[in-house]
């Protein structure tokens, strides 16, 4: 069994996408974005995309972010299930962080012993690369 797979955590615009392709490429591992994969994983509990629009209409990000938490839930359990070990994926800001004591102790479980979690926490420095375009 390969080791636990590489998770990225951490707020919007800080490098987490970035940073799994060159950790995938340094370790060999598959990298995984789940700001990308979360779309069939929220469809498979009910998610409407014509709901989220009006959600976002009727009361802007909030309201959208409020609707999405319950599905943000699922997308990480459902990741971290389909990829335990040998891949390295990045959460988005919105998959990091729980404030729902329900939602919290449904993940947690992870990380598990000897896991490899990382919060990416971008500082001037990085900012300063990212808009360069290079990151090294």
């Amino acid at each position: 069994m390969s080791l636990p797979s590489i998770v990225l955590i951490g707020p919007s615009k800080a490098g987490k996408t970035t940073l799994a392709r060159a950790l995938g490429e340094a370790t060999g591992w598959p990298w995984l974005d789940l700001d990308k994969l979360r779309w069939d994983y929220y469809a498979e509990i009910g998610y409407d995309p014509a709901l989220a629009d009006a959600h976002r209409r009727h009361g802007g990000i909030v309201e959208l972010a409020q609707y999405w938490r319950p599905f943000d839930v699922y997308g990480v359990e459902r990741v971290l299930h389909d990829f335990p070990a040998g891949h390295v994926i990045a959460f988005g800001a919105g998959h990091s962080y729980y404030d729902a004591p329900g939602r919290r102790r449904r993940i947690s479980w992870y990380p598990p012993r000897n896991s490899n979690v990382v919060c990416a926490n971008p500082s001037r420095i990085w900012r300063k690369y990212q808009s360069a375009g290079s990151w090294r």
